[in-house]
C-alpha cells in the first residue's frame, strides 16, 4: 500500500462544534491511531492531518437531516428544523429527552418526576393530561418508529447521531398526524469501521453515569454490529421532612440498544434494533399551594408549604417502568428507486403509588395507586422514492398502526382524624388503537431557482374502549388499609360511577403545498400551506357519567413564510420564518377538583389561532468561536371556548405558551500543542412568564420569566481521544415550576424543576 492511500484511509474525525442556521450540533474530532504516518512528501503526516482538522472547525459544516424521509442538508430543507448532534448532548450531559427543550426556540418539555412524564409543547400546542389515552399534538419518534404512548416517550439520551425537531404540521410524511410537528431520535448506527466510547461522569445529589458504546465489522463488509448502554443513577432534590428528614424523587435508570447490520447484497440492507430500559425514582417533590381559605397561602387546614419539602406519608413510588422493543429496517435498490421497510414492536408498562394530599402537607388524607399501565403497539412503515435529483421527484409510502393499551388506576381518602369522609374511587379501562394512511409527496422543479412540493395524506383511524369507573357510595369501610386500592378490600357498599363501551372512526386528509425559490446560492425563501389533524379520542380521566364521551379530532391549517440563507462565505448562516395557525375543535386539557380529587381530561376547545415568529442564526465571527442565537415570538389565544359548566376561556393565551424566549450560546476552542484543546462553553435560555395550564384565575399557576444558564470547560487530549469536562447546570439556581395543578382540600400540586448541580466526567474515545 502506498503512502498516499494510507493516508487517505486515515480516520479524522470532525472536531469542535459543528453550528448550521436553526442548527445546534457538536461533533468529537480525533485522528485515528495511525495519524503519525508519513505524508505523500515523506514528512510527518499528523502535522497536516491537525492543520485539516483546524480549519474544518473555522467552517459551518453542512449537516444532513432526514425530516422528509431523504437525506439533505438541513439548509436546503423549506420548513424550520432544529437538529441537536450526539456529540452536543453527550459533551454537555443531557439525560433526559425532555432537556433538550432549553435548546430549540418555541420549544418546551418540562418534567413532573425525573425522567418521566414530559409535557411536550411546540409554538403552544401541549397537552398536559398524563392519561394513556391521550394522543400528544407532537408526535415523537425513534428512529422513525412513533411512539403513541405519552408518558412512554421521554427515554435517556445516549449513544445519539442527533434529534430532529421539525417545527409546524406534519401530515403527510410522518407516521402519524400531528398537529404541532415532529421529534425524532435519530441513533448511531453500526458500521464496518471500529468505534466505541465509555464515559464516566459524577456531580450533584450523590449522581452516577455511565454510558458507553461498542461497534465495528462482524463480517468484513457483510455483517456489523453496536451495543450501547446507560445507566444512571442520582438522589433527589427535594427533601421529605415526614418522620425525619430524607431526599426526595431518587431515580435509577438503566437502558441498552443492540443493532444488527446487514448486507444480505449489494442492494439490500437490513438492520435489526433491540432495546430494553428499566426506570424507577421514589416520588415527585411538591410543596404547599400559593392559595387556600388561610391566610398566606393556608390550606384547609392551617398548613403553609416550603419549596423544596414535602411531607410524604408513605413510601411512595412514580413511576416503576419497564420499556423494550424490536424492529427491523431494511433498504432495497430496485434500479433508481429505493424502497424502505421498517417494522417495529414497542412494550411499555409501569406502575406507581403515592401521597396525593396536594400540598405535601404533614397528614395522611389521600392516597392514590396507579398499579397496572401498559401500552403494546405494532407498526409498519412502506416508503418507495425516487432520487432526489431528478427535476420531477416523488416519495408514496403507508403506515399501519396498531396499539393496546390499558390501564387501573384508584385513590381513596382512609379514616383520619381530620374528619374528612373515607372514600374510595377506582377507574380500570382498556383501549384498542388501530390506523392506517397512504401518502405521498413530490417536488417539480420548474426551473433551477423555483421549485414546487406539494404531499397528500388519506387516514383512517378506530378506537375503541372499554371504561368503568366504580366508587364508594357513602362512607367507605375497608377490611385492609395496606391494600386499600383492591375492590376486595373495600367493606361497603360500591356504585358504577362512569361506564363507557364505544368505538369510533375517523378518516380525513391532510396535505401540504410549499412553493420554493432560490434568489441566489445563498439564500432560499419559501412559502408553506399545510393542514394537519390529531385524531379523536376517549376520556380516561372521566370521573362521573357526564364526563364520559368522544373527543373530537382537531384540526390546524398553517400558513408560513420562512428563508434560509448563508452569509460571509460560510461564517454566518441567518434563517427566519413568520407562521399563523388557524386553530379548531382543539384538544384541551381542562384541570379541576372534583370532590377534593385532582381530576384531568382531554376535551375540545373550540377555536384559537396562534402567531409567531424565529430567527435563528450561528457565525463564527473569529476563529474557534463559534456562537449561536434564536429569538422566537409567540401569540397564542382561544377566540372562542366555553366549557359545558359555563367556565369562559375566550380571549385567554394557551398554558405553557410563553411570548418571549431567547436562547444565546458560545463555544470557544483554544488550541494547545500536541493536538490538545481547552474548549469554553456556555448555553443560556430565557423565557417570559407563562401560565402552566388553561386556568387564569390564580396566579398560583403562573411561572415567572427565568433565565437558565449551563456552562463547561472541557480539555481534550490527541483531538478528543480523552476528554475531561467539568459543567454546571442552571448557573444562578433558579428555582421555577416544573408543573403545577389544582388539588383537594384547598391545596395545589406543585413540582420544582431542578436546582443547580456541577459535574464532572471522563470520556475516552476507543479506535
Amino acid at each position: 500500500m502506498n503512502q498516499s492511500s494510507t493516508l487517505g484511509k486515515s480516520a479524522i474525525k470532525l472536531a469542535g462544534r459543528v453550528s448550521t442556521g436553526s442548527m445546534l450540533i457538536w461533533a468529537t474530532l480525533a485522528p485515528a491511531a495511525d495519524d503519525q504516518i508519513a505524508d505523500i512528501d515523506g514528512n510527518p503526516a499528523s502535522v497536516s492531518i491537525q492543520a485539516e482538522q483546524e480549519a474544518e472547525r473555522n467552517r459551518l459544516q453542512s449537516v444532513v437531516v432526514t425530516s422528509q424521509k431523504r437525506s439533505e442538508n438541513v439548509q436546503d430543507v423549506p420548513i424550520p428544523i432544529s437538529v441537536i448532534g450526539g456529540d452536543k448532548i453527550q459533551d454537555t450531559s443531557l439525560s433526559s429527552a425532555s432537556q433538550i427543550g432549553n435548546y430549540i426556540p418555541n420549544f418546551s418539555a418540562e418534567r413532573n418526576n425525573g425522567h418521566g412524564l414530559p409535557r411536550w409543547n411546540l409554538r403552544g400546542l401541549y397537552t398536559g393530561d398524563p392519561q394513556g389515552t391521550t394522543v400528544s399534538p407532537l408526535g415523537v419518534y425513534y428512529d422513525d418508529i412513533y411512539i403513541s404512548n405519552v408518558t412512554a416517550a421521554n427515554r435517556p439520551l445516549f449513544d445519539l447521531e442527533r434529534v430532529e425537531v421539525s417545527r409546524g404540521p406534519q401530515g403527510t410524511l410522518w407516521g402519524k398526524n400531528s398537529t404541532a410537528g415532529a421529534l425524532n431520535f435519530i441513533s448511531k448506527k453500526p458500521t464496518f469501521d471500529p468505534d466505541g466510547f465509555i464515559k464516566l461522569d459524577g456531580g450533584s445529589y450523590d449522581r452516577r453515569r455511565v454510558e458507553g458504546a461498542i461497534g465495528g465489522a462482524i463480517l468484513d463488509e457483510r455483517l456489523a454490529g453496536r451495543i450501547s448502554f446507560y445507566d444512571e443513577s442520582q438522589d433527589g432534590f427535594g427533601r421529605n421532612v415526614y418522620g425525619g428528614d430524607s431526599r426526595r424523587g431518587k431515580l435509577e435508570d438503566q437502558a441498552f440498544r443492540a443493532q444488527l447490520l446487514a448486507k444480505l447484497s449489494e442492494n439490500l440492507d437490513t438492520l435489526l434494533t433491540v432495546h430494553h430500559r428499566e426506570y424507577k425514582t421514589e416520588g415527585v417533590l411538591a410543596r404547599a399551594t400559593r392559595y387556600g381559605t388561610g391566610a398566606n397561602g393556608a390550606d384547609q387546614y392551617g398548613f403553609i408549604g416550603t419549596p423544596g419539602l414535602t411531607n410524604s406519608n408513605i413510601n411512595g413510588r412514580s413511576p416503576l417502568v419497564t420499556q423494550e422493543g424490536i424492529s427491523n429496517r431494511l433498504t432495497w435498490q430496485l434500479g433508481r428507486l429505493e424502497l424502505t421497510s421498517i417494522t417495529a414492536l414497542d412494550d411499555y408498562r409501569s406502575r406507581a403509588r403515592g401521597d396525593t394530599d396536594g400540598d405535601g402537607g404533614p397528614y395522611d388524607l389521600q392516597r392514590s395507586w396507579a398499579g397496572y399501565q401498559r401500552s403494546k403497539q405494532l407498526s409498519q412503515e412502506f416508503r418507495l422514492a425516487s432520487p432526489r435529483e431528478d427535476r420531477w421527484n416523488w416519495l408514496v409510502g403507508f403506515h399501519y398502526f396498531r396499539e393496546d393499551a390499558s390501564q387501573s388506576s384508584a385513590t381513596a381518602r382512609l379514616p383520619n382524624s381530620y374528619n374528612t369522609t373515607p372514600s374510595f374511587d377506582r377507574n380500570d379501562w382498556d383501549q384498542k388503537t388501530t390506523s392506517y394512511a397512504f401518502f405521498g409527496s413530490n417536488t417539480f422543479n420548474f426551473t433551477e431557482q423555483f421549485n414546487v412540493t406539494a404531499g397528500l395524506r388519506w387516514s383512517s383511524e378506530t378506537k375503541k374502549i372499554n371504561l368503568l369507573r366504580r366508587a364508594s357510595s357513602g362512607s367507605a369501610s375497608f377490611s385492609n388499609l395496606n391494600q386499600w386500592w383492591k375492590f376486595s378490600s373495600v367493606t361497603s357498599p360500591l356504585v358504577d360511577a362512569a361506564v363507557q363501551d364505544q368505538e369510533k372512526t375517523w378518516r380525513d386528509w391532510s396535505w401540504d403545498i410549499t412553493p420554493e425559490y432560490k434568489v441566489n446560492d445563498n439564500l432560499r425563501v419559501y412559502f408553506r400551506y399545510a393542514r394537519g389533524f390529531l385524531s379523536g379520542g376517549f376520556n380516561g380521566g372521566a370521573n362521573n357519567q357526564a364526563a364520559v364521551g368522544l373527543v373530537d379530532p382537531e384540526y390546524l391549517t398553517d400558513y408560513e413564510i420562512g428563508l434560509k440563507s448563508e452569509w460571509l462565505d460560510g461564517r454566518l448562516n441567518f434563517n427566519a420564518n413568520g407562521f399563523y395557525y388557524d386553530y379548531k375543535d382543539i384538544q384541551t386539557n381542562v384541570q379541576f377538583v372534583y370532590q377534593n380529587r385532582y381530576t384531568s381530561f382531554r376535551t375540545n376547545g373550540a377555536k384559537g389561532k396562534v402567531w409567531g415568529t424565529e430567527f435563528e442564526l450561528s457565525a463564527l465571527p473569529v476563529d474557534n468561536l463559534r456562537i449561536n442565537a434564536a429569538l422566537s415570538r409567540l401569540h397564542t389565544e382561544y377566540t372562542d371556548f366555553v366549557t359545558a359548566n359555563g367556565t369562559d376561556y375566550t380571549g385567554d393565551e394557551f398554558g405553557r405558551s410563553p411570548k418571549y424566549s431567547v436562547i444565546l450560546g458560545a463555544n470557544y476552542r483554544i488550541p494547545l500543542a500536541g493536538n490538545n484543546a481547552i474548549v469554553f462553553d456556555t448555553n443560556w435560555n430565557y423565557r417570559s412568564p407563562q401560565w402552566l395550564s388553561i386556568d387564569h384565575t390564580n396566579k398560583a399557576f403562573r411561572d415567572d420569566s427565568r433565565l437558565l444558564g449551563q456552562a463547561s470547560v472541557s480539555y481534550l487530549i490527541n483531538g478528543g481521544d480523552i476528554k475531561l469536562t467539568a459543567y454546571v447546570d442552571n448557573i444562578t439556581d433558579k428555582r421555577y415550576l416544573a408543573n403545577s395543578a389544582p388539588g383537594g382540600f384547598n391545596t395545589g400540586n406543585f413540582t420544582y424543576a431542578e436546582p443547580r448541580t456541577v459535574g464532572f466526567s471522563v470520556t475516552k474515545q476507543f479506535f
